[in-house]
């Protein structure tokens, strides 16, 4: 009776904010977050799916099992979402007394690095090191994100010319194989797709230095590399 509660209520919600949503005019605020809090917000709402499902898993479970043993209490989703949740804090306190336990058993054994932690007995980098590997790290990534920028633009090029020098759509560019679309390293990424459009208004040269493609801000180093119309991959410049 409380699940049913419960779907009713988050049914009534969620139409209500259907029927909220207006038109949006010319010169309205609007309030979004960067790319990098995007990318957190998706990070912190996969978690959470993974917390609700896993209570609705235990909660299916356990009412299972009381088929068989009718003595065992209904457990309801309130219940096994506390039940989820007091766990995870239970094994975070047993993770934190592992590693106090390993540090008072072996004193001075590990050496705090960054934000982990690194045996004593490892010869320690100097900084001169740190900074050159930190140095080829970054022009290596930096590479690799002109590289794929290039590959993107070739695979558009294509496109084009199959299509009558029409360019995609912002639905047939997520058609693209995926190791195209994606920024490459660890930040699993979308590029930024802005469709072309044949405005014969504007000179050709500013249709050339309009950006196609744009990585979204997510890198951390402050630069954004973009794919322009000419085909060219460089800095982000912010056109009109």
């Amino acid at each position: 009776m409380e699940h049913i509660k419960f779907c009713r209520v988050a049914t009534w919600f969620i139409g209500l904010l259907l029927l909220d949503q207006q038109s949006a005019l010319a010169g309205m605020p609007s309030v979004s977050l960067s790319d990098l809090g995007l990318l957190r917000f998706s990070t912190i709402s996969f978690f959470l799916l993974l917390v609700v499902l896993s209570a609705i898993g235990i909660r299916f479970l356990w009412n299972s099992v009381r088929r068989d043993f009718p003595k065992l209490p209904v457990l309801s989703f309130r219940g096994a979402l506390t039940g989820v949740l007091l766990w995870g804090l239970v094994f975070v306190v047993v993770l934190t007394m592992i590693s106090g336990a390993r540090e008072l058993m072996t004193p001075g054994a590990w050496v705090k690095n960054g934000l982990t932690y690194r045996s004593a007995d490892q010869p320690q980098e100097t900084d001169a090191k740190r900074i050159s590997v930190e140095v080829a790290r970054q022009l290596k990534e930096q590479t690799d994100r002109i590289t794929r920028l290039q590959l993107l633009g070739t695979a558009l090029r294509e496109f084009a010319d199959q299509h009558n020098s029409a360019w995609p759509t912002a639905e047939e560019f997520r058609l693209l194989p995926l190791e195209l679309t994606i920024l490459p390293g660890d930040v699993q990424a979308d590029y930024l797709y802005r469709p072309v459009t044949n405005d014969k208004s504007q000179p050709a040269a500013v249709h050339e230095d309009v950006a196609v493609v744009l990585e979204p801000d997510v890198y951390g180093d402050g630069q954004q590399f973009a794919l322009y119309r000419s085909g060219l991959v460089g800095p982000f410049r912010s056109t009109p």
